[in-house]
């Protein structure tokens, strides 16, 4: 029955105008968020989401920039500072994790269209000193995958993994992306050791990362700087204390390198684990202006929280996806839980 409800809801989503969901829009700011553009084979990220090419981005920003106001930080932060007006049906667009393709790629598309944008930068990735756990994840996968793996080598890292008290999947490329932060940072490193993967060559030659040169020339163009936490860590796992300490450090970094008068914070993978209190405490101490989470288009109960929705992990078009996000809203609307509540 769950099926068939879910079929049948996705055949009014695509045969529902989006004229009809536009109106119905009436979020207070709309913010997707990528990571990755390129037309090329990516293997740090292959593994782990869809991304967009450079045709499917250039649609999406055609659609925004059609149906939506795009409106920069700064604006946004006046309407969180002061509750300054923002023209009807303003989006804002973000990136994460600071990826070489915002430079080489992002860049140019965003300039030529003159769209403003926020850059979300983790800060141990910049200058490429270290490489995120999920993109060792994905390099050792890509590698098996073309490679194989011998049955000593397989029981090797079955063995590492079950000491660090993790299931094994019954295929080895699901247990490796399933390995979490904080407990297994070093498995990666142990694994790519012994099938012969180096990540550090891969930093040296593909660069994946941005540069501060590459950063402070994107500051120059007129594009947005956050923060991302250091090196993209849950923070499921944190105290509240340890959560604020962590976001103030990695945002005074931030400005300090790169002369930024403003703080704002987008976190990893989500902020489902960050209580009220973490909020109040946040805006008390000046630790954050604003902050950003990833739950979709939906209204939080934190006020300077905002919510942002994924325009990765799908093939399919703007359209399609905003659709999907809008009726998500009103089916979440309709239950009268739209409302990210906060413990």
């Amino acid at each position: 029955m769950r099926k068939i409800i879910k079929k049948v809801a996705k055949g009014v989503l695509s045969k529902t105008p989006t004229s009809c969901w536009l109106r119905f829009a009436k979020n207070s700011v709309y913010i997707p968020f990528y990571h990755i553009i390129t037309d090329d084979f990516a293997p740090h990220i292959h593994h782990l989401y869809k991304y967009r090419n450079t045709k499917k981005f250039e649609d999406d920003l055609d659609f925004f920039s059609k149906n939506f106001n795009l409106i920069d930080i700064h604006q946004l932060l006046d309407f969180a500072r002061e509750k300054k007006q923002l023209p009807p049906r303003p989006l804002l667009l973000t990136f994460d994790d600071g990826l070489r393709e915002m430079y080489d790629v992002v860049r140019p598309i965003l300039l030529k269209k003159s769209c403003p944008a926020v850059f979300f930068i983790n800060n141990s990735f910049v200058d490429n000193k270290d490489l995120f756990y999920k993109n060792k994840a994905s390099l050792l996968v890509d590698y098996i995958s073309k490679n194989g793996i011998g049955d000593g080598d397989l029981k090797f890292i079955n063995s590492l993994i079950e000491a660090a008290q993790m299931p094994v999947n019954d295929e080895l490329k699901n247990t490796i992306l399933s390995l979490k932060y904080l407990k297994n940072t070093e498995i990666f490193d142990d694994i790519a050791n012994r099938i012969g993967v180096s990540f550090d060559d891969f930093l040296r030659k593909t660069k994946p990362y941005l540069t501060s040169e590459q950063i402070s020339q994107m500051q120059q163009d007129g594009f947005a700087i956050g923060a991302h936490s250091f090196e993209h860590q849950w923070f499921g796992n944190a105290t509240t204390d340890e959560q604020i300490a962590q976001i103030g450090t990695s945002i005074n970094q931030l400005a300090d390198k790169f002369n930024i008068d403003y703080k704002i914070f987008a976190f990893p993978f989500n902020d489902h684990s960050v209580s009220h209190t973490f909020f109040e405490e946040v805006e008390n101490k000046n630790v954050a202006e604003i902050t950003f989470g990833a739950d979709g288009i939906l209204p939080d109960e934190a006020p300077k929280n905002f919510q942002r929705f994924w325009m990765e992990n799908s093939h399919a078009s703007v359209e399609q996806i905003f659709k999907t996000e809008m009726g998500r809203k009103l089916v979440r609307r309709l239950k009268n839980k739209d409302l990210i509540t906060r413990d």
